[in-house]
């Protein structure tokens, strides 16, 4: 029977350490934990696990700013014929267990040296780029929220040598396996990833150590496109949109062919709310997945918000659909779409896209606001009231023109004049009240 070694590098994991060795600790041979510095409990935590689980490896690495060399560390002491990456934050499902122990066992995969797995990180931002509405999803671990993230990796690979992460930050063991000709098979299984629910505080330290990473590899490397890319990708993230196009454009200057460039680009260029440019660049990521044969959902919704603003109501519908027919359960883009309809005055069919919106996320406080406009507009007052409501109910911003709004209505008066029904939108899309 082959062995498993489980790995992790661990600094200040308190919070989910033992959540993390719980999940993987009957599916694990052998566990080795290499940690970078913590200085609050974890280490306790750690070896009190290791009670109970005794092959486990407790070893320090200091810390060098460079993620591969802390995995390379950690996979340097493992004994097991298979390695498993697995960070602090994440978990394995036990239903799960079995299927790893068959890919590693199992004569059926013995051309495979690694297999690739779907990291889903959970949160509740329907917003958020690439992300994944949970839908009838049988695991419990993403009970707590709406959807995730999802970022496919190889997280279960041959101990072998010659395969050694990459990069000092977004470290890979791809490569190393590539080049050994080693095939890596997809597999149908999730890692489940909690890092949303990290504190703010932990958060701020992380960007600060990714920012200074990322910068000191384009120094190091001004000529690699992916370099480039993921700087600018995390410029755009934290609000730097000039700084990000720049970098953006650097790399297609070395890459024409990077889809999620351009796409970089139009969402920079749609928060400085030149929209023009933006549309250009969503539609070269469109163009250039047609090439090779991808979809690139969010490329359509960035359209659709573009021309919402640009008051191109009719072409704003359009890609707005398109991108369903690719993501059928996108919450914010079934919400702008509401929104546009009833501005086009297709009062039917915003009422049934926001009510699909609101199926998928009772929350949805932007959906209940967009449908007490249509509700209002259509004279269903006592529906409209109830809408309203619900957007109070779920805090939606400017709470306090919306209860004014619910008085006249309540009372049976003329409303005042205090929003253009249509809407217009912020530069992220998210429907916005208008003073007249």
């Amino acid at each position: 029977m082959a062995k498993l070694s489980a790995c992790l590098i661990v600094k200040n994991e308190e919070q989910f350490i033992a959540n993390c060795l719980n999940s993987i600790k009957e599916l694990a041979d052998e566990i080795v934990i290499a940690d970078t510095g913590s200085t609050d409990k974890t280490k306790e935590i750690v070896n009190e696990f290791k009670k109970t689980f005794p092959n486990l490896k407790l070893l320090d690495f200091k810390w060098s700013n460079d993620f591969s060399a802390a995995r390379n560390f950690s996979i340097e002491n493992a004994t097991g014929d298979w390695i498993l990456v697995i960070d602090a934050d994440e978990t394995v499902a036990k239903d799960d267990h079995f299927k790893i122990k068959d890919f590693i066992s199992n004569k059926n995969y013995k051309q495979y040296s690694g297999f690739s797995f779907v990291q889903r990180s959970y949160t509740d931002e329907f917003k958020r780029e690439a992300f994944e509405y949970r839908g009838n999803d049988g695991y419990k671990e993403c009970n707590e929220y709406l959807g995730w993230v999802p970022s496919r990796l190889t997280r279960l690979f041959r101990n072998k040598k010659e395969f050694r992460f990459r990069n000092v930050i977004h470290e890979l063991i791809e490569y190393s396996i590539n080049e050994s000709s080693g095939k890596i098979f997809a597999a149908d299984v999730p890692v489940h990833h909690f890092k949303f629910k990290r504190s703010e505080d932990r958060k701020e330290k992380k960007l600060a150590m990714y920012r200074e990473l990322l910068e000191k590899k384009v120094i190091e490397n001004p000529e690699n496109a992916k370099a480039l890319f993921e700087l600018g990708t995390f410029y755009r993230y934290i609000g730097k949109n000039k700084e990000a196009i720049a970098l953006l454009a650097k790399t297609l200057g070395l890459r024409k062919d990077f889809t999620e460039a351009y796409f970089g680009m139009g969402e920079a260029f749609q928060n400085l709310e030149d929209y023009t440019a933006a549309v250009e660049c969503y539609q070269k990521a469109i163009d250039n997945c047609k090439q090779t044969n991808t979809k690139f959902k969010d490329a359509y919704f960035g359209l659709g918000v573009c021309y919402t603003k640009m008051n191109m109501l009719g072409e704003a519908a359009e890609m707005l659909q398109k991108g369903l027919l690719l993501d059928l359960q996108n919450i914010n883009a079934l919400t702008n779409l509401g929104a546009v309809f009833e501005k086009l005055k297709l009062f039917d069919k915003a009422i049934a896209s926001l009510q699909s919106a609101i199926v998928l996320c009772p929350t949805n406080a932007r959906a209940y606001f967009n449908l007490g406009i249509v509700y209002e507009k259509l004279g269903r007052i006592k529906d409209s009231i109830k809408a309203y409501e619900k957007a109070v109910e779920f805090d939606y911003k400017r709470k306090e023109d919306i209860l004014q709004k619910l008085n006249e209505l309540r009372g049976n008066k003329k409303p005042e004049a205090k929003y253009t029904y249509g809407m217009s939108y912020d530069k992220k899309g998210e429907a916005r009240v208008n003073r007249l």
